[in-house]
């Protein structure tokens, strides 16, 4: 059965996960507010899809930004959706590691001044085939990082506003 998580702020005082799942089938997450995770904002290794919308899914630079393990959202499915989805504060922004994903509008915003490993940190790192339409990355060293798979991008742009030098790629 479908399950629907919607609404609410999600408040992780710094435990390691938001939320994670866990084998579970069609899952949706609508237009919620976390902040304060160590290590995944959303994690899924469901073999099932996962659908998101509408969500912020960030922290306080303090606790996530200077942590270089950080991931905003990961998923090993494929065939998942995410649309308006912002990701604020980890590492990684995107983390995609199934095929076939569509992302419609999202923002992977790097958010610290810490540049002792600035050039690892990557808006969205793409596994496999993905569809991404309008989506931006804000900051990270590098904007979208694929494993040499095909990859559709359309109407995608990056920025860099942070003042930090170093490594500073759109595509890699």
């Amino acid at each position: 059965n479908p399950t629907t998580i919607y609404g609410g702020k999600w408040e992780c005082n710094t435990q390691v996960n938001g939320i994670q799942i866990l084998g579970a089938t069609h899952i949706t997450i609508d237009h919620i507010n976390m902040r304060n995770f160590l290590l995944y904002g959303i994690q899924s290794t469901s073999t099932s899809a996962i659908y998101i919308y509408f969500s912020w899914i960030g922290s306080h630079y303090q606790y996530t930004a200077n942590y270089t393990s950080s991931v905003g959202i990961s998923v090993t499915s494929s065939d998942n959706s995410f649309i308006g989805v912002r990701v604020f504060g980890a590492w990684t922004g995107f983390d995609l590691q199934g095929g076939g994903d569509t992302l419609i509008n999202c923002h992977a915003l790097w958010s610290s001044s810490d540049s002792t490993e600035y050039d690892t940190s990557v808006g969205f790192y793409l596994h496999g085939i993905h569809n991404l339409i309008k989506c931006y990355s804000d900051g990270y060293a590098t904007a979208f990082k694929t494993t040499g798979d095909t990859e559709y991008l359309t109407d995608c742009w990056c920025q860099w506003w942070s003042g930090l030098t170093g490594k500073q790629v759109a595509m890699e």
